[in-house]
Parts: structure tokens; sequence; C-alpha cells
């Protein structure tokens, strides 16, 4: 199974979401809706997560702004519900990929990093439990 397909018109929050305003300026890097996102510490800005390396497999959020530009401001969900706009498989625990992707965690390969997202409560909802383990997987 290959990355969420996130359709960021289809993206809707829940009233059990929890936003997270990011200021303007504050994108390091250019991203679509349902993109997971870590604060870099050179700079401060939010940039793509990626699994490859620990620091930026410590994801903040998942941007539910439709489209951000380098240095421009948007909205991470950090916790609740969010309807992906997407299909997924009810029960299946997802996990950040590279450039800011949601994969099902079972199709992690070696040596990439763990960082949990949530779980999908059913096949258009992600329950958001971001959970950065640090754990290399085997």
């Amino acid at each position: 199974m290959p990355a969420l397909t996130i359709t960021s018109a289809n993206l809707a929050l829940t009233s059990s979401s929890q936003l997270l305003e990011i200021e303007p300026h504050l994108f390091g890097e250019a991203g679509t809706a349902g993109a997971a996102y870590y604060r870099k510490a050179s700079d401060n800005k939010l940039w793509l997560g990626d699994n490859g390396t620990a620091e930026e497999a410590v994801v903040i959020g998942i941007l539910v702004t439709p489209t951000v530009a380098a240095n421009g401001s948007g909205l991470l969900v950090i916790a609740g519900q969010l309807i992906i706009g997407g299909t997924m498989v009810e029960g299946v625990t997802y996990a950040l990929a590279t450039g800011g992707q949601i994969i099902p965690i079972d199709e992690l390969v070696s040596t990439e990093l763990t960082t949990i997202i949530g779980t999908a409560s059913s096949t258009t909802v992600l329950d958001l439990a971001i959970q950065v383990t640090g754990i290399e997987q085997p």
C-alpha cells in the first residue's frame, strides 16, 4: 500500500481536533494539506517530516491549510480526529514516511525511524496520536 493519497478539498476537522496556528514566515518548506511537519532546531521553522533522520522524525502536526508556501503561515492539527480526505484501512496504524507523507506502519523498512501518526478509526477518519519513538526499524 503506497502513501495515503490525501485530497485537500476533502480534509476536514472534527469537534475533537486540536489546532496549532502557525504564524507567517514560520514554514521553511511549501506543502499541501495532509503533510506532516517538524520544527527544525537551526531556524525554528517548520519543514516536511522525514523518517530518515532523528530531528526530522519529530513531527508536531499535520497541515490542514490547503497549501502553504515557504515562509507562509498555516494551521496544523496536533491531536484529535481528522477526516483525512483519502481512503485508509480501519484499524491500521499509520506512520511518517519521507517528504511528510503518511504510510501504513507495516510499510516501514530497515533503518527508518518509527513516528506513529495515528490509527484509522474508519476508512476516512484518522485518530491522530503522534508518538515519536526514535526506534529504528530492524
